[in-house]
């Protein structure tokens, strides 16, 4: 039976500019449409070619085996090249060449020498309604003809007459009810995935200054015309995303049919790199859309967990909500989507949320939750109902667990290591304009966990502003972090002026003296280097930001809490910063993830605040004050 989500008007085609410019270029509505298809030339009425595109009448065995096609199995790649006696001409020529169609299966193809691009792209208007009524329109049947040639004239235009194309407007035989839905998909994107590079039809112009001559100056003079490109509609969907992923590279091509001179990623690795640069003339605020970009256009990360991917996906655009969870799937390659993901969305996110624990994925578990209600079959379960872009922030998985989770009926038993009971806690408030970071806040209880010594201070102070932040494994040298430390004076030196400066701070506190607390806030903040620029030189977008801005930039309002904790052996007291959704009672215990470690945690850092069997918030610079150890089985259901 066919998911009828996929007869869903899916209604996103291209900006009104884009459409503007389709229009002025368009060929004759009235002439005939010439499709070479083996041996034979036929020519198509307008009103009559969406039907034999979109249903079997371009079937043909494959052209290199001579074998016939399982359309539910393995579809046929169906590429598009110029007929024999027609030269290529520009692509925005108002007399279109005939094509000619060829199938052949994947395996065939991945065997030849042929060289194809896949073209991504968010489809017209005219062709999604098309699509899902099941009628043919003159605009849709216009464009799913000449769309195609252009693109194909454009791809030889730049790379030569012997290259084909695959575009879906042609390529796939979209109204056979065996194309349609979850199981087919794997088919389309495997086909990017062989190609190797793509066409990224944006339908928008690049500044082609950011391309030939990336620097400081050609950034900043062309600032207005990258944000224009960036909120292309491309880039706000998610099967175009997950395209461009499985194909691992891409041309951007605009709405004139121009292929830009490079490759997708080497424009933003330009412009990242000069981002991340630091110049003596850049108003650091003028540019912070960059680090609003996508996450999948900023970074290229294989290490994908599952919370790096619902943060990739959140806020993509798509056809249904349990459409996320399919190219979730497909980001993931999790083995039997296609046909073993439940059609209910909730069920379909607690689907692949076991699957990825099976695999000792623990983020699932680390899910900051939405705004959504607890799911009855498991009330761990995150992003069944809602997802959002800070629901995750840690990054990729850099060292997994030492032992998996185990599932029975939906609940999750979990080895691990007890911190302690909750003993207290206590939160601030953020506030983004706050220089200090939290720091006036947080100081006292700093200190009053420190019994006024100074290397307890410090000790304690490695809890909540960790010196050691990045543990990347970007393909991209220019975005690994080394170990932030502290830039403190010889020990005792530190400790001396330190301890000065805490018991000078208790004695202002009994006084009540503001004037006095703010300067000494201001002294230790200097005084462990809290106000200095990082000290090195290729720390990207962060090279100019002072140290305590970077602990609030990556350490965001969610983060703006203490939790006390005491060791159930010798009873010393730990504090940690967390996260929380639902605040701990005296009952509440924290447990730390032996071995696990993200891009933006500590090493064996990663805790969860657990009570009832259900997990409250999380820890992610997790080191104890002590080295008791507390083998532990925990229990979420």
């Amino acid at each position: 039976m066919a998911e009828l989500s996929w007869d869903t008007p899916y209604l996103h085609g291209i900006g009104k500019e884009e459409e503007t410019l389709f229009d002025s270029v368009i060929h004759d509505p009235h002439a005939t449409m010439t499709i070479y298809l083996g041996d034979s030339k036929i020519d198509y009425p307008p009103d009559k070619f969406l039907q034999a595109c979109w249903t079997t009448g371009l079937e043909t065995p494959c052209s290199i085996c001579n074998g016939d096609f399982n359309i539910a199995i393995a579809p046929p790649v169906r590429l598009l090249s110029l007929a024999g006696d027609f030269q290529a001409t520009d692509p925005l020529t108002r007399v279109l060449p005939p094509l000619t169609i060829t199938n052949y299966h994947l395996k065939c193809l991945k065997s030849s020498c042929l060289r194809y691009f896949p073209v991504s792209h968010a489809w017209h208007q005219s062709i999604a309604k098309a699509y899902a009524l099941r009628v043919s329109s003159p605009s849709a049947a216009q464009a799913c003809y000449e769309v195609p040639i252009r693109t194909l004239l454009a791809v030889i235009q730049r790379f030569g007459s012997d290259v084909h194309l695959w575009h879906d407007y042609i390529s796939i035989p979209q109204w056979q009810d065996e194309f349609r839905g979850t199981a087919i998909l794997p088919q389309i994107f495997d086909i990017f995935k062989e190609s190797g590079c793509a066409i990224m039809h944006v339908g928008l112009h690049p500044p082609v200054e950011m391309m030939e001559t990336p620097t400081f100056e050609t950034l900043i003079e062309n600032e207005s015309g990258l944000k224009h490109f960036f909120n292309a509609h491309w880039f706000s969907r998610m099967w175009p995303m997950i395209e461009f992923d499985r194909a691992g590279e891409a041309y951007i091509m605009s709405s004139k049919y121009e292929i830009m001179p490079c490759k997708f990623s080497s424009f933003v690795k330009g412009i990242m790199q000069i981002y991340g640069t630091n110049h003596p003339r850049r108003p650091r605020s003028a540019l912070k859309w960059i680090e609003e970009l996508p996450l999948f256009v900023r970074e290229r990360q294989k290490n994908k967990c599952l919370g790096y991917v619902f943060e990739m996906i959140s806020d993509r655009g798509c056809r249904s909500f349990r459409d996320k969870f399919i190219g979730a799937s497909e980001l993931l390659e999790v083995p039997g989507y296609p046909t073993l993901l439940p059609s209910i969305s909730k069920d379909a996110c607690l689907w692949i949320s076991e699957r990825r624990l099976e695999c000792s994925d623990y983020s699932p578990l680390l899910l900051r939750p939405s705004i959504e209600l607890k799911y009855g079959k498991a009330r761990w379960l995150k992003g069944h109902t809602s997802m959002t872009t800070n629901m995750w922030g840690l990054g990729v998985q850099t060292q997994p667990a030492r032992v998996a989770p185990r599932l029975q009926d939906h609940a999750i038993q979990l080895e691990l290591e007890l911190a302690g009971n909750i003993a207290d806690m206590f939160s601030w408030e953020w506030r983004a304009e706050d220089k200090r970071a939290g720091f006036s806040e947080v100081l006292p209880y700093l200190i009053k966990l420190a019994g006024g010594s100074a290397a307890g201070f410090i000790e304690s102070l490695e809890c909540i502003y960790p010196s050691q932040f990045f543990w990347t494994e970007s393909t991209d040298n220019s975005y690994q972090f080394p170990a932030l430390q502290y830039q403190v004076p010889p020990p005792k030196m530190v400790h001396s002026t330190l301890e000065n400066h805490l018991e000078r701070y208790i004695d202002a506190v009994s006084r009540n003296d503001i004037t006095e607390l703010t300067l000494l806030c201001d002294a230790i903040i200097s005084l462990l280097g809290l106000s200095t620029s990082p000290p090195i030189s290729n720390s990207g977008p962060f090279a100019d930001i002072r140290r305590l801005q970077l602990y609030s930039r990556l350490c965001d309002s969610s983060e703006c809490t203490f939790i006390f904790v005491s060791c159930p052996s010798c009873d010393k007291r730990s504090a940690f910063r967390a996260t929380t959704w639902q605040n701990p009672t005296t009952q509440a215990q924290l447990f730390f993830i032996p071995g696990l470690a993200y891009q933006y945690s500590v090493p064996n850092g990663m805790g969860i605040i657990v009570e009832n069997e259900e997990i409250l918030g999380r820890v992610r610079f997790g080191v104890p004050a002590c080295n008791c150890n507390h083998s532990a089985a925990v229990k979420l259901s």
